[in-house]
């Protein structure tokens, strides 16, 4: 996802600020590349860091049903009063998207934390806990 969500915030960063259709054509290609080739990491790693089979059903069923929320959301950013450029609804998702590479960037140094402390067995208190928490449980970066 660090490397595919950049292509998608190429293609938003290019295409919020031109007003040639040849290159906004172009750069949907970016942006559906970067995009759709983010989405099955982040179901993957969820999936391999929730342990027990109750928190992973859950934690997958929220992630798509947030997921999900971006059709309603869309309808709102994407008025068709700005088209044809839409300048304001790509600058909202490149924001977003920004936001959600340094999120996971974040989140991969905390996984690692993670993973040093149950190392050193500073999680040692959870043996047994049959989760996530478990000493012997690696979270996957």
């Amino acid at each position: 996802m660090l490397c595919t969500l950049p292509i998608a915030i190429v293609g938003y960063a290019v295409i919020a600020n031109t007003a040639d259709p040849r290159v906004a054509y172009g750069m949907t290609f970016l942006m559906a590349t970067g995009l759709y080739s983010s989405v099955p990491p982040v179901l993957g790693w969820l999936a391999n860091n929730s342990a027990g089979h109750y928190k992973r059903a859950t934690a997958a069923a929220l992630q798509l049903a947030i997921a999900n929320c971006g059709g309603f959301v869309t309808v709102f950013i994407y008025p068709k009063v700005q088209g044809p450029q839409y300048h304001k609804g790509h600058t909202i998702i490149l924001s977003l998207l920004t936001a959600g590479w340094f999120l996971i960037f974040f989140n991969v140094l905390y996984v690692a934390k993670i993973n040093r402390d149950k190392a050193q067995g500073k999680h040692d208190l959870y043996a047994g806990s049959g989760d996530d928490r478990e000493p012997g449980f690696k979270l996957v970066m």
